[in-house]
């Protein structure tokens, strides 16, 4: 599997996930992008002001799982997976 092809399986992962995370009305407003840098796969999910809290969690839990998540999805990815909020 190429690059392009990680990125937009992994794309489509992070996109599910925030959505599933979401009220219904408010799921068109989440957006994915993904870049590489020195072979790591950067994900930033841009969600809702109103979300922010949610996707952090209580103490940044709910971030670090997130986190932890795409980094063990392994979709035949050699380097890390960086997981970022924007909002």
């Amino acid at each position: 599997m190429n690059r392009a092809e990680v990125k937009a399986r992994y794309i489509e992962l992070a996109h599910y996930v925030a959505r599933s995370m979401v009220k219904e009305e408010d799921r068109d407003k989440v957006s994915v992008s993904a870049s590489w840098d020195r072979g790591q796969l950067n994900l930033v999910v841009d969600i809702p002001e109103s979300y922010r809290g949610l996707f952090i969690g209580r103490s940044g839990h709910m971030v670090r799982s997130l986190r932890g998540l795409f980094s063990a999805a392994n979709l035949e990815l050699a380097g890390a997976v960086s997981f970022d909020i924007a909002g």
